[in-house]
């Protein structure tokens, strides 16, 4: 399920057109899109005012900069520019650098790349797409957890107080 949008329509647009830049789809692999990434992105704004502002700021900027980009169709949004239009923008950005945009590649990544229980990574597909099988490797969460909680003698150098006595 998306979270609502604390962002209009035109910024959500923008928004979503960026994220889908910073990881693309390619023929081979899945990218932001499929991974539902704006969903996460857009749960991290949450109910959070100056971050919602900012970026809202960054669609704004990103809408102004496509205004000029493509000679062919002046006065088009972000979202509506070529791929490759769209990473020029991007690119100018971040060699200005840009908060707004280094947040929203953070993000992303995280939105990509997290646990699907927190909203992004729909189904896996960015772990599938590095050969993740995610953090329990598909058996579950079983004890024990590690030394800490584990029945048997520490590994050597992995003791409670550093040392390589495999029976503290």
């Amino acid at each position: 399920m998306s979270p609502a949008s604390p962002l209009g329509p035109p910024a959500l647009a923008a928004i979503s057109a960026a994220v889908e830049r910073i990881i693309p789809s390619d023929d081979n692999l899945p990218g932001a899109r499929e991974a539902g990434t704006i969903n996460f992105v857009l749960g991290e704004l949450g109910d959070a005012p100056a971050r919602v502002a900012s970026i809202t700021e960054l669609a704004m900027t990103l809408d102004a900069a496509a205004v000029t980009a493509d000679p062919l169709r002046p006065g088009c949004a972000f979202a509506a520019l070529t791929g490759e239009q769209q990473d020029t923008i991007l690119l100018t950005l971040e060699t200005e650098g840009s908060p707004e945009l280094s947040w929203l590649v953070e993000a992303t990544m995280e939105g990509f790349y997290g646990d699907p229980r927190h909203g992004g990574n729909a189904n896996g597909v960015g772990w599938e797409a590095i050969g993740f099988p995610g953090p329990t490797g598909g058996s579950g969460y079983e004890p024990p957890f590690g030394w800490y909680d584990a029945n048997e003698p520490n590994l050597p150098g992995l003791g409670p107080d550093g040392t390589t006595d495999p029976t503290r």
